[in-house]
């Protein structure tokens, strides 16, 4: 079945079958992430899973060279090191990265206001990837 489907510029024929196409393999890429992640699991405590060292280690087994990898996750509480700033060496100063970050909506209304703001000239705007949720209502 094929039905027909307005967009901001034109008409264009969809074809039904294409959303449950996209919400099966949807489904499917859970279940295989879901399945990859509990191997990934098993195989490396079959390996000592040594979770007290950050990188990678190589190994050997049969005719299969696999490389796996430790790592920490660290994040910032920027309201404390703000609080402590100045009492930090320049060493520990050293270790923190100082990276812009654009306010998207202090953005969008300057953007709004024309393009008149030398700060535009320095800011790339390219489309993001898409995104799509479908739902089955038949399921809810």
């Amino acid at each position: 079945m094929i039905i027909v489907a307005e967009s901001k510029e034109n008409i264009v024929p969809i074809d039904i079958n294409k959303y449950n196409q996209w919400l099966e393999a949807t489904y499917e890429l859970k279940r295989f992430k879901k399945e990859e992640l509990s191997l990934r699991k098993e195989i490396i405590e079959s390996h000592g899973d040594d979770h007290t060292f950050e990188g990678k280690e190589k190994e050997t087994v049969e005719n299969f060279e696999l490389e796996y990898g430790y790592g920490l996750t660290r994040s910032l509480d920027r309201p404390a090191l703000d609080m402590i700033w100045d009492e930090l060496s320049d060493e520990e100063k050293n270790c923190i990265d100082w990276a812009p970050k654009i306010k998207l909506k202090e953005l969008k209304s300057l953007e709004a206001l024309g393009p008149d703001s030398k700060l535009l000239d320095c800011i790339t705007t390219k489309p993001s990837l898409s995104t799509l949720k479908i739902t089955d209502i038949n399921y809810e």
